[in-house]
């Protein structure tokens, strides 16, 4: 289960975001979060008015009250007061926060907007080659289910198959590969 986030008052006092980059920028923060003057100085001094998270192969997270939380879904909590179960990243770069590139999804859109498996030999997504048949298989998977949409003997005719079955069950989020 997530974490919840800070509420929305909180998010807004801590960052300001920007989005035509799609990055947090930390704000200055008051004394009466800190223990000292030092801390105060010192906090403020190196971190207000910096990019805020860090960047690693899954995304960009930051730490606030000492919890980490991906900076898509703070972002998201910022500009709409919720946060849904899964925030799908457009264009699969998870570094690209831009609120125009964030949608919400199911687990399954947002699966269906992932790339093509690395063990995939046929370069489609959703398709594969018998070997021993000589044909082409197109399938999709819905609901946790694999689904196999039809047997064809061109790779156009699967690719096209599986194109349409991943349409009409996933809209927008569908991707061929």
């Amino acid at each position: 289960m997530r974490r919840q986030l800070p509420a929305r008052e909180r998010l807004l006092r801590l960052f300001d975001y920007l989005d035509e980059t799609g990055i947090l920028i930390r704000k200055a923060r008051p004394r009466e979060e800190f223990n000292s003057d030092r801390d105060f100085n010192t906090w403020n001094t190196r971190w207000c008015g910096k990019e805020a998270g860090s960047y690693k192969v899954g995304g960009v997270s930051v730490e606030v009250d000492g919890e980490r939380y991906q900076v898509h879904r703070i972002i998201w909590a910022m500009k709409y007061d919720h946060v849904p179960k899964v925030i799908d990243h457009e264009d699969l770069n998870p570094h690209n926060n831009r609120i125009n590139n964030l949608r919400e999804a199911t687990d399954g859109q947002n699966t269906a907007n992932g790339n093509l498996r690395k063990d995939n030999i046929t370069g489609v997504k959703g398709v594969s080659y018998n070997k021993k048949r000589k044909y082409y298989q197109a399938h999709i998977s819905v609901g946790g289910k694999t689904i196999c949409v039809g047997r064809f003997k061109t790779i156009e005719e699967a690719s096209l198959a599986r194109h349409n079955a991943a349409k009409g069950a996933y809209g927008e989020f569908a991707r061929l590969c």
